[in-house]
């Protein structure tokens, strides 16, 4: 429901600013801090075990990368002092964001599923709210739009970090993670840059009313992979139970799942966005449907990634997600470079990018998981 809200009434300019401004701290966020969050919550659920050391190395990246990161604004929003001020207001976050990520990932592995999406909701459901509401009394504008997704993060990060605060207390002590989270962390990086780079190229690269009408696609083939999300999600407390029994995991009937559902949800949001994207979101989205269409096949590809990340990190182990997320992540950004050297890179071109990613990225672990399975028979 804000989607359309938004897109009336701030236009894809407007949409196009806050996109810009929370994509950067959404991207900092995820590959800042070395893969630890997850490697410290896998190390507290599986081993009753945890790395204050490592704790303290979170806390401490979250620093650096705030710094970082206001400094850095001006380069990453384009020339557009809206963006570059929201990024740098956001910046301040990054100081406790890690920790809060522990937490999220605490209640993850650990199978709280009404906790972790107690955590989600403050980003993703209070925001939307809020905006709802500013809409209906009359005083929704930019600014208003900003602070209501700022707030959103701050509700998220507070609640994650009381959660890591309560569930990182546990009898045992043990080292950093190192070994498990930094192999994690290049295929979170690859990942998470992939999974964002698109919309972050579009804000360094393009104009926010170019940004503005991608992001509502995005928003777009989200919807459609919500099961699929979810299924993911679930599992991989499923995969570590298993794992700890010494189970093996198939991940066939999940991935069959994750594609119906993806795909034939996409399938009727592509018809309504196509008979009705203008009257929903307004007159500046008339080119949004053919994106939908490219970034809902993604997001299907994207959904079965994801059960291939959660079975890999039930099993902590994380060396082929990360050669097939690099591998993915240099096909999008040569598509990217060839398209911005022949001043073809748009909303649709970018879409396209972002599919081939997500191609590439998923046959490379294909291949690269049977040769390995085929070297370990033969060892």
């Amino acid at each position: 429901m804000s989607a359309p809200i938004i897109a009336h009434t701030l236009g894809a300019d407007g949409r196009g600013v806050l996109a810009g401004a929370f994509v950067v701290l959404q991207v900092v966020g995820w590959v800042a801090f070395l893969g630890l969050p997850g490697g410290l919550a896998l190390q507290r659920e599986k081993r009753n075990e945890v790395s204050v050391a490592g704790v303290w190395v979170v806390g401490g990246i979250g620093l650096v990368a705030a710094v970082v990161t206001f400094l850095v604004a001006p380069d990453l929003a384009n020339g557009d002092s809206r963006i570059e001020l929201g990024i740098r207001i956001g910046a301040g976050l990054l100081v406790f964001w890690g920790l809060g990520n522990v937490g999220d990932q605490l209640a993850w592995v650990s199978g709280k599923i009404i906790t972790y999406n107690v955590i989600r909701s403050a980003t993703l459901v209070f925001p939307s709210f809020a905006i709802i509401v500013l809409f209906f009394v009359g005083h929704l504008t930019l600014p208003a739009a900003y602070i209501s997704m700022f707030a959103g993060q701050v509700l998220s990060i507070v609640l994650g970090v009381i959660v890591a605060v309560r569930g990182l207390r546990a009898p045992g002590r043990a080292a950093i993670p190192w070994r498990f989270s930094l192999r994690s962390w290049f295929a979170i990086v690859f990942d998470s840059v992939g999974g964002r780079g698109d919309q972050l190229a579009l804000t360094a690269l393009s104009s926010s009313s170019v940004v503005g009408v991608y992001a509502i696609a995005v928003t777009c083939a989200n919807a459609a992979s919500g099961i699929a999300q979810g299924v993911a999600q679930a599992s991989l407390t499923h995969f570590v139970k298993l794992t700890k029994q010494g189970v093996r995991v198939s991940l066939a009937r999940l991935t069959l799942i994750s594609l119906l559902c993806t795909l034939s949800a996409g399938v009727a949001i592509f018809w309504v966005v196509s008979a009705f994207g203008q009257v929903i979101f307004g007159p500046d989205f008339g080119s949004l449907a053919p994106i939908v269409a490219v970034l809902v096949v993604a997001s299907a590809l994207q959904d079965v990634w994801k059960l291939r990340v959660a079975r890999d990190s039930a099993r902590e182990t994380a060396g082929m997600l990360a050669i097939a997320s690099a591998i993915g992540l240099a096909v999008m950004a040569a598509v990217i470079v060839i398209l911005t050297l022949n001043n073809a890179l748009t909303g649709l071109s970018m879409a396209g990018a972002f599919l081939a990613m997500g191609v590439s990225r998923l046959l490379a672990h294909i291949v690269l998981s049977r040769l390995g399975a085929r070297r370990s028979r033969d060892t």
